[in-house]
C-alpha cells in the first residue's frame, strides 16, 4: 500500500502527470506487449529522477497489477534524496534505492538519530515507501523529530483511516493540538496499529510501544493496554511492556487485572509491583492508604542501585513525587561517601525542588550532587561550571525573595566570573546586571549566550522550536527585538497551533510595545490552553498594559 496524501518536499521538483505529457507516454509504455518497449520507457522515467515520482505515484490508482509493480519499482529505484537535504541525510539515502526491507528499517531509524533536520526524508518515505514495515518505522522516527513545518503539512492532510503509519505520525503532529483534537488522533492510529497485519515483528513492536505511551499520555489507557499486550506475547524482554501495563492499572479500571498481576509479580522487580500495588490503593482506596502503601515498599531492604532504577522508573510514568523517596533514601543511605548513585539521585532531587519553586533547596541539591561525585568520575569543566552556576543563581533567587540585596549581588558577582552561558539564566540576569550598571557585564554575558543559539540555529535553520526559544531569550533580555519578532514570527507561521509559541511572539510585541496585538495573540494562545495558569497571567499582564496606555492623561 502506498499513501496518498500530499507529499512533502517534492512539490516544486514535480509535474502534475497531465501537465507532461511526454511523461504520460513513457508511464502508459510500461504497460507494452514488448518487453524493450517497457525497458525503455523505465530507463527514461528513471532518467527524469525527483520530477517522475509523483506523477508515477498518481500514476498508480488506476494501473493494472502488473503496471502497478512496474510503477512501484520504478519509485523505489529513484534517487531518494533532494538537493536541499543536509548532507548527513543524503548519506542516508543514497543507499536506499538498492537496499532490501531491513536495511530500509535500518535507514529510517539512521535518519532519526540525525534530529529534526531529517524530518522531511522520513515524511519523503512515508509518503513513498511501498513497504508498510518500513513506513511503520519511518513513522516511529519522525514522530520524535518532527518540528513546525513538517508537523504543521501533516496536520492539514486529511489522512486514510486505514493508513496506520500516517496515522502515528498524524498523532504525533497533534502534540501542539487543543486535547480532544489529539486525543481522537491517537485513538485513530491506535484502532489502525492493532489492526495492521502488514507489519513484521521490528515495525510492529515500535509502533505498537511508541503509540502506548502516546495513548497514555492522552487518557486512552484501556488502548494503550490493548497494544502492550501483543507486545507480552511475542517478545523475550517483557518487562519494560508489564510494567507499563501495571501503571495503566493503577492509573485506571481495566480488565485482567489479576491475572495481569500474577504476571507481573514472576517477571518485575518486587520494588516495582510494589509501586504499582501502591498506587492502584492510592487511587482506589485514598491517599491515607496509599501513602502507607508507599512507605511500606520505600521501607523495604534493597541496593541503592535498584532503588535508584526504581526511582528512574516512577519517573518515567510521572510518577516523581513517589521517585523523590527514593533518591531521598538513597542519599541517606551513603551519607559521607561519593557515590555516582548518590551524586545522581541529589541532581534529581534538585531539579524536583527546582520544578516546586525552592530555590535554596535545589541550590543546597546541586551542591552536594557534585560533592557526592567520585574523584574517578571526569566531569567536563564546563559541566561544573554550568551546576555551579545553577547553584548560584537559585541561591540568588532565594535571596531575592527574602529582600536581601547582599546574598543578590554576591551571587550575581560569583555567577558572573563562571562565565555562566545557559540562556534560561542569561535572560533573567542580564536585566539585573542592566539596572545595576552593569552594562559590560551583561553584554558579554548576553553574547555568550546569543552566539551559542545563533550556532544552533545555523546548524538547523528550519526548527521552529530553535527560533522560538531564541526569541523568547530576545525578549526577555531585551535585545534585538526586531530579530525575535521575526524568529518568533517563523515559528508561529511553522505552527501556527502552537500555544506555546504564539505567547512568545505576544512577548515579542508587548515588549515592541504593540499592546494591542500582544493581548490577541495571548486570547489566541488560552484558546487553545484554557486551562493554562501561566497564559491567563499572561494575558491579565497584557491587558492591564493596554488598559493604562488606552487611558487619558489628565492635567493639573
Amino acid at each position: 500500500m502506498v499513501c496518498l496524501g500530499s507529499p512533502g518536499g517534492l512539490a516544486a521538483a514535480s509535474r502534475p502527470l497531465e501537465a507532461d505529457p511526454q511523461l504520460a507516454r513513457l508511464i502508459a509504455q510500461l504497460g507494452a506487449d514488448s518487453p524493450e518497449d517497457r525497458e525503455t520507457a523505465a530507463q527514461a522515467i528513471l532518467a527524469r529522477g525527483q520530477a517522475a515520482r509523483i506523477p508515477l505515484r498518481e500514476a498508480m490508482a488506476g494501473a493494472e497489477p502488473e503496471v502497478r509493480l512496474r510503477l512501484a519499482e520504478l519509485i523505489d529505484n529513484l534517487p531518494w534524496h533532494l538537493a536541499e537535504d543536509p548532507p548527513e541525510v543524503v548519506e542516508a539515502l543514497v543507499e536506499y534505492p538498492k537496499a532490501e526491507m531491513d536495511m530500509r528499517q535500518h535507514l529510517a531509524a539512521r535518519l532519526g538519530e540525525i534530529g529534526p533536520s531529517a524530518a522531511p526524508a522520513l515524511l519523503r518515505i512515508l509518503d513513498f515507501e511501498t513497504r508498510q514495515s518500513v513506513r511503520w518505522v519511518a513513522a516511529v522516527e519522525l514522530s520524535s523529530v518532527m518540528r513546525g513545518r513538517t508537523a504543521a503539512e501533516i496536520r492539514r492532510r486529511d489522512v486514510d483511516p486505514k493508513d496506520g503509519p500516517m496515522l502515528l505520525a498524524a498523532a504525533a503532529a497533534a502534540r501542539t493540538q487543543p486535547p480532544p483534537a489529539r486525543r481522537e488522533r491517537v485513538r485513530r492510529a491506535c484502532v489502525a496499529a492493532l489492526a495492521a497485519p502488514d507489519a513484521d515483528d521490528y515495525a510492529r513492536i515500535r509502533s505498537l510501544t511508541a503509540l502506548s505511551l502516546m495513548g497514555r499520555e492522552v487518557g486512552l489507557y484501556a488502548e494503550a493496554a490493548a497494544l502492550l499486550r501483543p507486545l507480552i506475547g511475542q517478545t523475550q524482554d517483557k518487562e519494560p511492556f508489564i510494567w507499563d501495563l501495571m501503571c495503566l492499572h493503577a492509573m485506571a479500571d481495566l480488565p485482567d487485572y489479576l491475572e495481569d498481576l500474577r504476571l507481573a509479580k514472576r517477571v518485575l522487580p518486587p520494588r516495582l509491583v510494589g509501586y504499582a500495588l501502591a498506587r492502584r490503593i492510592d487511587r482506589t482506596c485514598g491517599r491515607t492508604w496509599g501513602e502507607a502503601a508507599r512507605l511500606a515498599v520505600l521501607a523495604g531492604h534493597d541496593s541503592i542501585e535498584a532503588r535508584f532504577a526504581a526511582a528512574e522508573e516512577l519517573s518515567s510514568v510521572g510518577w516523581s513525587d513517589w521517585a523523590a523517596g527514593e533518591w531521598v533514601m538513597i542519599t541517606r543511605l551513603r551519607p559521607d561517601q561519593t557515590d555516582v548513585y548518590v551524586a545522581n539521585a541529589f541532581f534529581r532531587l534538585a531539579a524536583a525542588s527546582i520544578g516546586r519553586g525552592e530555590a535554596w533547596q535545589a541550590a543546597r541539591r546541586l551542591e552536594q550532587g557534585l560533592a557526592a561525585m567520585p574523584e574517578g568520575v571526569q566531569l567536563a569543566r564546563t559541566t561544573v561550571d554550568a551546576v555551579r552556576s545553577e547553584a548560584h543563581y537559585r541561591y540568588l533567587v532565594h535571596g531575592r525573595e527574602k529582600g536581601d540585596q547582599a546574598e543578590v549581588g554576591r551571587r550575581l558577582d560569583q555567577i558572573v566570573a563562571l562565565k555562566a552561558a545557559e540562556p534560561s539564566i542569561t535572560m533573567e540576569l542580564v536585566p539585573m546586571l542592566k539596572q545595576a550598571g552593569r552594562t559590560v557585564d551583561a553584554r558579554a554575558m548576553y553574547e555568550r549566550c546569543y552566539d551559542i543559539q545563533k550556532r544552533q540555529l545555523a546548524d538547523d535553520p528550519a526548527n521552529a522550536e530553535l527560533k522560538n526559544n531564541f526569541a523568547w531569550f530576545l525578549a526577555h533580555c531585551e535585545e534585538a527585538l526586531d530579530e525575535a519578532f521575526k524568529l518568533g514570527s517563523e515559528a508561529v507561521a511553522a505552527e501556527p497551533d502552537n500555544a506555546a509559541y504564539i505567547d512568545t511572539l505576544a512577548e515579542v510585541n508587548f515588549r515592541l510595545g504593540r499592546l494591542d496585538e500582544a493581548v490577541r495573540l495571548a486570547r489566541r494562545a488560552l484558546e487553545l490552553r484554557p486551562d493554562d495558569d501561566f497564559l491567563q497571567k499572561q494575558l491579565r499582564r497584557f491587558e492591564s498594559a493596554a488598559k493604562s496606555e488606552r487611558q487619558p492623561t489628565i492635567r493639573p
